[in-house]
């Protein structure tokens, strides 16, 4: 999972002044072999969300995320979605 690394870039945006960073698609995850992104989607509510949504409200920084690998209730294991979400800065979801 890459969010330490994302963390430090969002980290010393934040003490630049930036008002929003724009994270590139896979931010969370990139996968080497097939299936390993179905094996790591999470629900928009899981545990590595709720890292970034603490992140852009610690911060006081507006993220725009690419990519995310959703896991959605009630679909197959093996079908994900590629969700964008953005985060204002209070961490509450907004697209």
């Amino acid at each position: 999972v890459n969010f330490g690394m994302c963390k430090e870039l969002v980290c010393q945006a934040a003490e630049q002044g930036c008002q929003l960073v724009a994270l590139p698609e896979c931010f969370s995850f990139i996968g080497a072999r097939k299936g390993e992104a179905q094996q790591n989607a999470e629900s928009l509510e899981g545990p590595t969300m709720q890292r970034y949504r603490d992140l852009a409200r610690e911060q006081q920084i507006w993220l725009s995320l690419g990519g995310f690998q959703e896991k959605v209730e009630g679909e197959p294991d093996n079908k994900i979605l590629n969700t964008h979400v953005v985060l204002n800065s209070s961490g509450d979801m907004v697209a």
